[in-house]
């Protein structure tokens, strides 16, 4: 009986000290997030991939796969900005088959994920890949957050960007429209975002031909 109480205890003790473990571990690794969205805030690309990178081994330590996929976004962001384009659709395309497999792709996460693979074929010079990839990211975005919310107003002035590139000019003008019209729900007269969507629009009547708004 003695030796029962004595397993319990220390079996007690175990669970008590990893869960202490695991509380100072995941608060090191948030500190180490926290430390690589600032340094990413300032171009310090290395540094900032360094932190990610520290946190998503503590989190691999416990498999919390949803910080995991974080970390991994935020390191395909910098390897994107670096144009270090291979490595970050690698990183992107396995992150959204982990998401795909788990949770599905009406998730936050992956309309996250598919914004950043959109990026990479855009620097890679691939628009219709693309304008692909952002037009299924933006029919889940939708469905995710609903059709008036700020993010599905990014992801309509990403397409109407491409559309732009590729010059199909009244494509672009009616996302730019579509995103206005939401930002104006939304944010002040003198938001940026608003600035944006009239600098969009305008560029895209000089473009038809019509000046006249």
């Amino acid at each position: 009986m003695k030796h029962l109480t004595l397993i319990i205890l220390i079996s007690t003790f175990s669970i008590s000290l990893n869960s202490q473990t695991l509380e100072s571990d995941t608060l090191l690794a948030g500190q180490y997030m926290k430390q690589g969205e600032k340094f990413f805030a300032d171009y310090k690309l290395e540094d900032a991939f360094t932190k990610f990178e520290k946190a998503g081994r503590i989190y691999a330590n416990y498999n919390l796969i949803d910080l995991i996929l974080k970390c991994d976004l935020e390191k395909a962001g910098i390897l994107i900005e670096k144009n270090e384009l291979n490595e970050a659709l690698a990183i992107l395309n396995s992150g959204m088959e982990s998401i795909k497999s788990t949770v599905g792709e009406n998730t936050v996460l992956y309309i996250d994920y598919s914004v950043k693979k959109g990026l990479v074929y855009l620097y890679a010079g691939k628009y219709i890949e693309a304008k692909d990839i952002w037009i299924k990211t933006l029919i889940n975005a939708k469905k995710v957050y609903g059709s008036e919310h700020l993010r599905v107003s990014d992801i309509n002035t990403n397409i109407g960007g491409l559309y732009s590139a590729t010059g199909e000019y009244f494509k672009a003008l009616k996302l730019f429209q579509t995103a206005l019209s939401i930002r104006e729900k939304h944010l002040s007269g003198d938001d940026f975002k608003i600035a944006n969507s009239l600098m969009n629009i305008g560029h895209m009547y000089e473009k038809i031909g019509n000046t006249d708004l």
